[in-house]
């Protein structure tokens, strides 16, 4: 059972995108009413080829505010209009640079920070947009130094105190991060809802007595504070103690308006505990408070399923599909019991129809194909949907790459990949992609002198990309052949 992480959403467990970089909050100031009206303005002088004017004021919040909606579109036409009315701002620059980050136009980012550091006198806004940048391209050594700076500058500022702390969890300086943290969160109540982003650090570096002892702290300074509460929560689940975890989240509960993602999550302690009634009293008060929870549905199913209360089992999977159809859990839980009452040969009708059905769900056939297939019989499955499917798309590049980061991210069918992206070599569409994610598979695998010569053509041909490779595994960031490669082909590029 994968255990959600925050009060107010259900999130499955998919993979890192860069996306989550780029939305958090103290990054985008708060869209209002009135950012929205000047945003509206500005798109329909565009549309209708009409001349306004905005000023400088003006022009900020229309463009950070174009960039928190990821609407690049028109936010590149703002840069250019700031560009002709404004070309001074220095404030208008800096956003253009958190534009060229954002849509991955790496050297003109760079070029255009050096410019601003050389012409201007800076402001901690300038260190946030470089510690960006240097996230972005995988330089994360380099971010802490950066909001030091930033820090320096704007020390009574909430947004960068809470970004501190976090680089400085992700260092392994818990007990340094907590000033931080607490300062943002006592003056600005919304961090607290952001305190989930920590415990996302927590479980990817497998901090789990550190978690405890973070939340444990923020809970005593916080005794009010459901979010403090849930992370706790999280941190005893992690660390195997579920009676511990269940008393934090009824805490939250007693302090949340919507305790749904709590009950869910004590749902799943007593799911792992084996106490399937308990686990299916939470999931469904979870689901009463939640009604389009199909994983609290999908969870029921699940206690059923242990109980052989098949029938019932069924049923409640059948309603999670009806809320959410692509939900690999309860397909899966379908086939799963299906084999369970002895109805292999409804099992197996059952797979051939979701994998006709959700022929566009890359997730969901990959995750069917891998757990229900012979090893035989799926490097076939997984060839024909390849070349089947690729023939529809417009861009090849993004569906090799999800295929890719599937891949890695399971450790499944890595040799199948390989020889699969191997035969795109020739494709034109494809051709400065393809070393990347064969780079990738490579260093998956291990096979690192194969890795590197993947590595050094596709930084040669096509260096920018080198962001979306490191995003394709958390740990080519850390990687220092990796890392060497990089620097060594940005002397070339530049």
């Amino acid at each position: 059972m994968a255990f959600a992480p925050y009060f107010f959403l259900t999130l499955p467990a998919n993979f890192h995108t860069m996306e989550n970089d780029f939305n958090d909050p103290y990054f985008f100031d708060e869209e209002d009413e009135e950012r929205q009206e000047l945003v509206s303005d500005f798109k329909t002088m565009i549309d209708h080829a009409e001349r306004r004017y905005f000023d400088s004021d003006d022009m900020i919040d229309i463009i950070e505010t174009l960039i928190a909606q990821f609407d690049f579109k028109y936010a590149e036409a703002a840069i250019k209009y700031s560009e002709e009315v404004h070309p001074n701002s220095y404030e208008c620059k800096l956003l253009k640079c958190r534009f060229l980050i954002m849509t991955l136009d790496i050297s003109s980012a760079k070029k255009l920070l050096d410019e601003i550091e050389n012409s201007y006198t800076l402001t901690a806004d300038f260190y946030l947009q470089k510690a960006l940048y240097c996230k972005i391209t995988g330089q994360e050594k380099d971010t802490i130094n950066l909001f030091k700076k930033a820090y320096r500058l704007d020390p009574e500022n909430a947004g960068i105190n809470f970004m501190m702390g976090s680089e400085l969890i992700k260092a392994d300086r818990m007990t340094e991060s907590l000033p931080y943290i607490i300062f943002a969160i006592q003056n600005d109540e919304d961090f607290e809802e952001q305190l989930f982003t920590i415990s996302y650090l927590f479980e990817e570096k497998k901090k789990t007595d550190e978690a405890v002892q973070f939340f444990s702290i923020l809970a005593d300074r916080f005794p009010l504070s459901k979010a403090c509460w849930f992370g706790l929560g999280l941190a005893y689940n992690w660390s195997k103690e579920p009676e511990k975890a269940i008393d934090a989240y009824l805490n939250a509960i007693s302090l949340a308006e919507n305790g749904a993602t709590a009950y869910y999550n004590i749902g799943n302690t007593y799911f792992e505990m084996g106490q399937f009634d308990n686990a299916i009293d939470n999931y469904s008060q979870a689901y009463q408070l939640d009604n389009k929870d199909y994983h609290a549905l999908t969870g029921i199913a699940d206690c059923y399923s242990e109980l052989q209360q098949y029938e019932k089992a069924l049923d409640y999977y059948h309603q999670a599909l009806d809320l959410c159809a692509d939900d690999t859990e309860a397909n899966l839980g379908i086939i799963h019991t299906l084999k369970e009452m002895g109805r292999a040969d409804d099992a197996t009708a059952f797979l051939d129809n979701v994998l006709q059905q959700q022929q566009d769900n890359f997730e969901l056939f990959f995750g069917l194909i891998t757990n229900f297939e012979t090893e035989e019989t799926r490097e076939t499955k997984i060839r024909e949907y390849i070349h089947e499917h690729i023939k529809s798309l417009e861009n090849k590049e993004d569906f090799l790459r999800l295929f890719t980061i599937f891949c890695c991210a399971s450790e499944q069918c890595i040799d199948l990949a390989i020889n699969v992206l191997e035969e795109f070599l020739d494709d034109e569409e494809v051709a400065f992609t393809i070393p990347y994610l064969l780079a990738a598979l490579h260093y998956i695998k291990h096979e690192d002198e194969v890795a590197d010569n993947y590595l050094k053509t596709a930084l040669l041909i096509n260096y920018d990309n080198y962001v979306l490779f490191l995003a394709i595994h958390p740990s080519f960031e850390y990687n220092q052949r990796v890392q060497e490669l990089i620097k060594m082909y940005q002397k070339t590029n530049d």
